[in-house]
């Protein structure tokens, strides 16, 4: 890793696998937050408790919102979490990203009415004869990945919103696009 003022801590298990990571800093921006990290929670809460202990500092975790369950154990070990999101997102190729999308969507979670497509400059997503208009790429893509959920959306009914919710926001590192 070659960018300036970023420090990467990791942690090992007895047999030299590597069982968590967090990387801090980057550049001039994110002094004292961790950005990207992974790791199974034991490790990893050992591992920021480390990194406070050697820089006797708060350090802050990026967390994203929908991670409900890691935040409230976080915050029960008085771990200090900015919840959000890091990057900013551009689709540059729909086609390609839906079909990506329809593929987990239909393979991995046995979904297999679900609509997603582009209509001119606006797209439609759905399931069977429920279909939505999403009029923007910008409202598309915070409700894909966040932060905006189903429930947040008025005029969707319940029951779209229950499906939705059980694959969005779409968790990136499901194709290894969480370090962009």
């Amino acid at each position: 890793l070659q960018i300036p003022n970023s420090r990467i801590y990791t942690a090992w298990d007895a047999n030299q696998q590597l069982v968590a990571y967090a990387i801090e800093g980057k550049g001039a921006d994110f002094d004292s937050y961790i950005h990207e990290w992974g790791g199974n929670l034991q490790p990893l809460f050992q591992l920021l408790n480390y990194i406070q202990e050697k820089q006797q500092r708060k350090i802050h975790w990026i967390i994203p919102g929908h991670s409900q369950n890691l935040v409230r154990k976080l915050e029960e070990q008085e771990i200090y979490t900015h919840q959000g999101f890091l990057g900013m997102i551009k689709i540059l190729n729909p086609t390609t990203l839906f079909s990506k999308i329809l593929r987990y969507v239909r393979g991995n979670k046995g979904i297999t009415d679900f609509q997603l497509v582009q209509m001119g400059n606006t797209f439609q997503m759905g399931f069977g004869d429920k279909v939505y208009e999403i009029k923007s790429e910008h409202d598309l893509t915070s409700l894909l990945l966040g932060p905006v959920l189903a429930e947040d959306i008025k005029g969707i009914d319940e029951e779209t919103q229950k499906k939705l919710q059980e694959f969005l926001p779409l968790q990136m590192w499901v194709w290894g696009w969480d370090s962009i």
